[in-house]
C-alpha cells in the first residue's frame, strides 16, 4: 500500500511540474504574440506619423527599455538588423552620441580621437587584469584566512569592483567599435 502511495505522488509530481512548464512556455509563447501585435502597431504609427512624439518615444520605451528621439529611433529601425542595432545602442552610451541636426552617431569627446580608439580596448583590458591582480595578492600571500580582515575584504571587494567595470567597459567599447563600423546612414 505505501508503495502504492509513493508511485501515485510520484505521478502526481510529475504531472504538476508537466503542467507548470506548459504553463510557462505557453504565457511565454504569448507574451512573444503580444509583443510582435505591439511592435508592429509601434512602427506602422511611427511611419504614419499620427502619434506625438511622445507617444512614440514612450512605446519605443516599453519595446526596449531605452529612451531616444524619434530620428534616432528612425535610423536605428532602418538599418539591415535593427534588433541587433538596438541592442547595441544600448550599451554603447558612455562612448558613443547621436545628434539630432545630421541625424548622426559621432563619438563622445575624447574617443574622438583615432589614438584613443585605437588603443582605449586595450587600455580597459590591462586595467581589468592589473586591478584583478592586485585583488588576489594578498590571498595569495597571506591565504583565504586574510578575509577575516574587514580591510582587507573591503581592499580585495573594492578592486574587484574596478576590475569587472574595466571588463564590461572593455566588452562595450568593442561593441561601439562594432556599431560604428556597421551603421548605415540613408543619403537621400
Amino acid at each position: 500500500m505505501e508503495d502504492i502511495t509513493k508511485l501515485v505522488g510520484v505521478f502526481v509530481s510529475l504531472f504538476a511540474i508537466y503542467k507548470v512548464v506548459i504553463d510557462l512556455v505557453l504565457a511565454h509563447s504569448s507574451k512573444r504574440r503580444d509583443e510582435y501585435a505591439f511592435t508592429k502597431q509601434y512602427i506602422s504609427d511611427l511611419h504614419t506619423n499620427e502619434e506625438h512624439r511622445y507617444t512614440l518615444e514612450k512605446g519605443f520605451f516599453a519595446i526596449t527599455g531605452k529612451l531616444y528621439s524619434i530620428e534616432e529611433i528612425k535610423l536605428l529601425l532602418s538599418q539591415s538588423t535593427p534588433s541587433s542595432s538596438i541592442s547595441q545602442r544600448g550599451t554603447i552610451g558612455n562612448f558613443v552620441t547621436f545628434s539630432e541636426e545630421s541625424q548622426k552617431y559621432s563619438w563622445k569627446k575624447k574617443y574622438d580621437k583615432d589614438i584613443v580608439r585605437k588603443y582605449a580596448s586595450t587600455w580597459f583590458l590591462i586595467c581589468y587584469i592589473v586591478t584583478a591582480s592586485l585583488a588576489l595578492i594578498p590571498i595569495y600571500i597571506q591565504g583565504i584566512s586574510i578575509l577575516s580582515d574587514l580591510s582587507v575584504v573591503t581592499f580585495v571587494i573594492s578592486l574587484f569592483v574596478v576590475a569587472v567595470s574595466s571588463l564590461v567597459q572593455h566588452s562595450n567599447f568593442d561593441t561601439a567599435k562594432k556599431f560604428m563600423e556597421n551603421i548605415k546612414y540613408d543619403n537621400t
